[in-house]
């Protein structure tokens, strides 16, 4: 019979041993709480919860809200065109406010050309900022619409965390007779009913409102209105019924504007 010698052994039993640790050492991954982990993640457009992460630098101009009269005298609405997609005719006669060269995971309560400044404002009349995000895994991670509801199906686009029914106020530097964004939920697989309401200080539709129903993925939808009277706010709000999801945070991107005469 052959010998077997201990130096021959020993390396055997030495792997048999680390073999043994390390299945004791790896976890046991529960299926089902990784699908559900999952599941919770896919229902939103975004891959982390709305997280106000580094401001970013602001435009030097500062802009706070106008506080309104004491005693306004709020004017009759006047009849205002509804423009439902971003035809090529409201492109050419709208000008887009940039945002691409913001920096990406940073918030900014404000953005500017050298024409007009738009600043973002909650409930109160308080500042809010928005967090720019580029579409893609470690952004906006759904797609955002199909032609001809928008401009394209993956745009930068700014995110906004809201409370109650606001959204944002978004206050314009100089009045403007047409105006427009895109807006979406972070929500997704469910309808989410907002308005926009285009008028002086937070008087709500001096200059026109406007209903759009959206949704993620896919159903992004332009919010956009040429008045007869111009305009310095546009106050976007969202309606949930109270057995509704609600989203926690809206996207907007391709803001045009067209400044009064």
């Amino acid at each position: 019979m052959k010998k077997i010698y201990l130096h021959q052994v020993l390396p055997l039993l030495f792997g048999l041993m680390l073999l043994g640790c390390s299945k004791e050492e790896v976890p046991v991954i529960d299926s089902s709480k990784q699908a559900a982990l999952l599941a919770a993640a896919e229902q939103y457009a975004v891959s982390s919860p709305y997280d106000e992460g580094t401001p970013g630098v602001d435009p030097s101009i500062v802009i706070n809200l106008p506080t309104e009269p004491e005693c306004p005298t709020r004017p009759a609405s006047l009849p205002a065109e509804i423009i439902d997609n971003p035809t090529q005719e409201y492109k050419n006669e709208t000008t887009l406010l940039d945002i691409s060269q913001l920096e990406n995971h940073k918030t900014y309560h404000k953005v500017q050309n050298d024409k007009l400044s738009v600043a973002f404002f909650d409930t109160f009349g308080a500042p809010i900022r928005a967090l720019k995000l580029q579409p893609g895994a470690e952004g906006w991670n759904s797609e955002w619409g199909k032609a001809p509801q928008v401009e394209s199906s993956g745009p930068e686009v700014l995110y906004i965390k809201y409370t109650r029914y606001l959204v944002a106020t978004i206050y314009l530097s100089k009045p403007c007779t047409e105006f427009g964004l895109e807006i979406a939920p972070d929500h997704q697989n469910y309808d989410h009913l907002v308005e926009a309401d285009f008028g002086l200080y937070f008087y709500g539709g001096t200059g026109g409102n406007v209903w759009k129903v959206t949704k993620s993925p896919s159903g992004a939808r332009l919010v956009a209105l040429k008045s007869k009277r111009p305009f310095t706010t546009v106050s976007i709000w969202q309606y949930d019924g109270p057995s509704d999801p609600s989203a926690r945070a809206f996207a907007i991107a391709n803001i045009r504007y067209k400044l009064a005469e």
